[in-house]
């Protein structure tokens, strides 16, 4: 979306204030561990939120922010922060839940958190709905998650874009 984004977060001490009195709400209400548990932040800005828990000597904290200054800012400050969108290089595959370090567990979060994702929302809607419906998966993940998903489904990669097309000629 941005590669150079001029709001940094943490400008406002508010922000600042926030994220403190937050991490440490969730180190109690999760038990956190400084040295077992992993907390990562997608779109971390500046790494503002992320800040308390390294000043609190957590070691297995992680930034993904699509802004290449705020990424540059957040290293800088100590902040491992990768700099990128969500894409294949950091969403695929991955076998086994449990991560053995954080890239392993970034990863395994986003790919089994999706996929579970997907399946959870279609036995919610079947639940609500009484009705059973085919499932279509579409777009350029699609490939990654039509072995993982409990649900039968099949697959359209180019739905979309088949679609885009029909609407572009119905307006001519």
């Amino acid at each position: 979306m941005f590669s150079n984004y001029l709001y940094t977060s943490s400008t406002s001490k508010v922000f600042r204030t926030h994220f403190i009195n937050a991490a440490k709400n969730y180190i109690n209400e999760f038990k956190l561990n400084s040295k077992k548990s992993y907390i990562i932040d997608v779109g971390s800005n500046d790494g503002v939120a992320l800040k308390p828990f390294k000043d609190l000597k957590f070691k297995n904290i992680l930034g993904i922010e699509p802004a290449k200054n705020l990424a540059k800012i957040a290293n800088n400050n100590k902040i491992k922060t990768l700099n990128g969108f969500l894409n294949k290089q950091y969403l695929k595959k991955i076998k086994k839940v449990i991560g053995k370090d954080t890239n392993t567990a970034v990863r395994s979060g986003f790919f089994w958190g999706y996929a579970g994702l997907i399946d959870n929302i279609v036995n919610l809607i079947m639940k609500e709905t009484r009705k059973s419906f085919k499932l279509v998966i579409t777009g350029g993940f699609s490939d990654l998650f039509k072995k993982s998903i409990k649900t039968k489904l099949s697959q359209n990669k180019d739905i979309t874009i088949k679609g885009l097309i029909k609407i572009s000629k119905l307006i001519k």
